[in-house]
């Protein structure tokens, strides 16, 4: 989809090839509509306009309506549990996300769990304003594991557990089993949330 000079970014792990496109204004345009911006919403602030991707797949834009998308998916799920919170963030993507929560008077602490280093380092470069807000922040607390290996073996329950749907698994396992749903509920309060974007 993207020709290989837009590649400014790129980084492989054993969780996956990260990389950083750099997008023209017809593309960004695109990208705002597509996440149901208004053409007369479109501001475009940040250059280059960027879009990570993990494995080919869609993690992040810098396009203020992406921004919006995540900052209200940490509201809405605050929202639902009304009380002082414990969230368990599964993957850091952009960390636009992780920031929303940690900026929340309502998240008392945020442990978020990344298995893949550079994606971190592309949200360093990327989103240096939300990866210093967060990284610097005694609520948050970043983590450095396999998903479903952190989740398996967690002693601690959470008021909100959020994971993006496109998490992969690279042993072909899959995250959306049985088993990996009853282990999210095992960690989950009562009362608490699990969300997927």
């Amino acid at each position: 989809l993207f020709p290989s000079s837009n590649i400014i970014f790129s980084k492989d792990s054993d969780f996956g090839l990260v990389e950083v496109f750099s997008l023209s204004d017809d593309e960004a345009r695109d990208c705002h509509a597509a996440l149901g911006g208004k053409e007369m919403d479109l501001r475009i602030v940040e250059r280059p306009v960027i879009d990570i991707k993990v494995n080919n797949i869609h993690q992040a834009y810098n396009l203020r309506v992406d921004r919006n998308i995540h900052e209200q998916w940490a509201q809405t799920s605050l929202s639902l549990v009304n009380r002082p919170a414990k969230v368990l963030l599964l993957g850091y993507g952009s960390g636009v996300t992780a920031h929303a929560f940690v900026r929340s008077p309502a998240v008392e602490r945020l442990d978020i769990v990344e298995n893949c280093d550079p994606i971190v380092e592309a949200a360093r470069i990327f989103f240096p304003k939300e990866y210093q807000f967060v990284m610097h922040s005694a609520k948050a607390n970043m983590i450095v594991d396999d998903f479903r290996g952190y989740v398996r073996f967690a002693d601690e329950q959470y008021d909100i557990i959020a994971m993006d749907h496109s998490i992969e698994d690279p042993y072909a396992i899959g995250f959306f089993t049985v088993e990996f749903f009853d282990q999210l509920k095992r960690i989950t309060k009562p009362g608490g949330v699990v969300m997927m974007l």
